[in-house]
């Protein structure tokens, strides 16, 4: 499930976002190739092959040369269907995984270095939904050309 939104103010600029801010969405389906031709035809989106990994196949889809999420390989599994994860920008994922168990939540992915270098973690509020959490220590937005 996703929604649109037509935003009459128009698109806010491509910047870094700071701490606390939206700062990515990620698409995990168990078919990339299908689900990125979906969001390309739908969207008008670029399709881009990030390298490959023993992780799978992921794939960035851009806009006006600008990434915008990531569809990402989903382990093939009975009780983990597609979805849709956004991330916030923190300043210390580590802490902000050990906040959300202070506060009743879990840590359903531990904190890990990603692809870029930066750290990410998957944590889930009291009632089971699931937010990513993202440091960014570069200076530029994470679907900045570089």
């Amino acid at each position: 499930m996703f929604a649109v939104l037509n935003s009459h103010s128009g698109d806010p600029p491509d910047v870094l976002a700071a701490p606390g801010e939206w700062i990515w969405g990620a698409v995990m389906t168990r078919d990339p190739d299908a689900d990125a031709g979906f969001y390309q035809d739908v969207f008008d989106y670029e399709v881009f092959e990030l390298p490959s990994d023993d992780r799978g196949n992921h794939l960035l889809l851009a806009s006006e040369s600008f990434a915008r999420v990531s569809v990402n390989p989903l382990p093939q599994s009975d009780v983990v269907q597609p979805h849709w994860v956004t991330f916030v920008r923190v300043a210390d994922v580590p802490k902000a995984a050990q906040v959300a168990k202070t506060f009743g939540g879990r840590v359903v992915v531990e904190p890990h270095q990603d692809r870029h270098g930066g750290t990410v973690a998957l944590l889930a509020d009291p009632a089971g939904s699931v937010i990513g959490v993202m440091d960014w220590t570069q200076t530029t937005p994470p679907g900045a050309a570089q």
